[in-house]
């Protein structure tokens, strides 16, 4: 991916979902400081790209386990 072509607002999906999916505490600390919680969890919820084991564990992370 070339990071300087990303738009984060317009590619905010891929950008999430590829963080929810292969973080790293700082690369955490980033995502929080640039989208909310709840634009974060609606990523987890709709993005294919998210792993079943990915998404069940970012919603205990966020407090939204179903």
């Amino acid at each position: 991916v070339d990071v300087d072509n990303i738009d984060l607002a317009r590619h905010s999906d891929f950008v999430i979902s590829r963080l929810l999916e292969w973080t790293t505490p700082a690369a955490l600390t980033w995502l929080e400081a640039h989208y909310s919680p709840a634009r974060i969890l609606e990523v987890n919820h709709s993005s294919r790209k998210v792993s079943q084991r990915s998404r069940d564990f970012w919603d205990l992370w966020y407090g939204a386990a179903h």
